[in-house]
């Protein structure tokens, strides 16, 4: 009997000491399982994150901008994924959701060291300071971005101060710190030849530049202006096209296929291009006017006079607006609009005629700052605000200090509603006042 109570306490013993060994099977099981997942889910993270690099690095920031929203959804917010952002919205020159994202970042916990020197890009690519040789050597020195993006912002701030020998520079050391990254130092050096005006050269270098990274963006902007330039249009839309593929919406392909089809007389492709630009709202711009041609063109003088109106209200002494005012208006009948705005085009005439006199200083001279606070100032009240603005710009890059070229910009911007930028201008303004 005893026997048998023994035997039976063994059994259950052992069934015991079975069912831990099944449990703790199955917990190392489950273990392993979950690091397997978890594994697999960071690869895949990662993956998505190299692919957004990637996207960055060949300036298709509007793609990448979609990819972080999208990782969003996947995989949460994350001081990468708001750095990453910060990153595609300085390409694209959008200081105001730069800056935010940037603090996100800052508060997340991503590196410190990496952010300042954002900051600093964007800096330099917003021109809020003169380019010091010593920034340029902080900034060529750094070790906290690829040297694409130094280059790139580098590069920006030297073509807008007309800089030849230190845009010559960027190249000299995209070749040394870059060398495996041929396609960096084609395009830099087509884009000089562009500069330069020697738009053959340019062309070799840039199609070079294509076929070593075809999905390098600026290569086929640059190319594509060189053609338009050489009145290739054809070429050139392929090439904008092209860039536009890559980076859907981004706004210098666009603008470049805009200019192509007004130049090839392909109105109608010009209209959908500026509408998908916003022409027809944003009635402050270059592209509004460009829009407004396209209407008049295509006898659709209702929405011409709509956009020049609106334009005429915050800018009133635009020459080529009130010439095309003028005009709507003879065809309209109405005589004493029409008589009104050719006197406000003919009143300011002696002005554009004077602009290529200054032009001319301007190119002879790259370092005359009164010439060109003078033709900015021209330019930015009668002819072309775009222009105007990056003359009064290059000024302040040879000299800091000027007052009336920081007044200019910040009553500009405040006119345009680019409120962060006016108070940018108003601050420096004040310190040097």
């Amino acid at each position: 009997m005893f026997s048998k109570i023994f035997t039976v306490l063994v059994s259950r013993k052992l069934w015991v000491l079975f069912a831990v060994l099944i449990a703790v099977a199955v917990a190392v099981v489950g273990v392993a399982v979950s690091r397997s997942i978890a594994n697999k889910r960071e690869e895949a993270r990662n993956a998505e994150i190299a692919k957004i690099v990637i996207l960055i690095d060949n300036r298709s920031d509007n793609s990448a901008i979609a990819a972080i929203e999208a990782a969003r959804v996947t995989w949460g917010e994350s001081s990468q994924l708001y750095f990453l952002e910060a990153r595609a919205n300085r390409h694209v020159d959008k200081p105001e959701d730069f800056y935010r994202l940037v603090e996100k970042s800052l508060a997340a916990g991503w590196d410190s060291k990496q952010i300042a020197h954002e900051m600093e890009l964007m800096k330099v690519q917003l021109s809020e300071s003169p380019m010091s040789k010593e920034a340029y050597d902080r900034v060529l020195a750094s070790e906290l971005a690829p040297y694409r993006e130094n280059a790139d912002a580098l590069f920006k701030a030297y073509s807008l101060q007309w800089n030849k020998d230190a845009l010559a520079s960027i190249v000299t050391n995209c070749e040394k710190i870059a060398p495996n990254e041929k396609y960096l130092a084609l395009c830099y050096q087509g884009r000089i030849a562009q500069i330069n005006n020697a738009t053959l050269v340019a062309v070799k270098l840039l199609n070079e530049s294509i076929e070593a990274n075809k999905n390098f963006v600026p290569a086929w902007i640059s190319l594509g202006e060189c053609n338009l330039v050489q009145k290739k249009y054809v070429d050139a839309v392929v090439c904008y096209s092209e860039a536009a593929k890559l980076d859907p919406g981004n706004h210098d392909a666009l603008v470049g296929l805009a200019y192509t089809y007004v130049a090839a007389d392909k109105m109608p492709e010009a209209q959908k291009t500026l509408v998908e630009l916003n022409a027809d709202k944003d009635t402050n711009t270059q592209l509004s006017k460009m829009l407004a041609r396209v209407y008049v063109e295509t006898e659709n003088e209702d929405k011409a006079l709509e956009i020049l109106t609106k334009y005429h209200q915050s800018w009133p002494v635009d020459i080529e607006v009130n010439t095309m005012l003028a005009s709507i208006y003879q065809l309209k009948g109405d005589d004493k609009q029409a008589d009104m705005h050719s006197a406000l085009a003919e009143k300011h005439q002696a002005r554009k005629d004077s602009v290529a006199r200054l032009f001319q200083e301007a190119m002879l001279n790259h370092r005359n700052v009164p010439v060109r606070i003078e033709l900015g100032s021209i330019l930015l009240d009668y002819i072309s605000r775009e222009d105007g603005v990056k003359f009064l710009k290059q000024a302040l890059f040879l000299d800091a200090n000027q007052l009336h070229a920081l007044n200019r910009l910040q009553q500009y911007y405040s006119t345009v509603g680019n409120q962060y930028q006016a108070e940018v201008y108003r601050e420096r303004f004040a310190k040097v006042k």
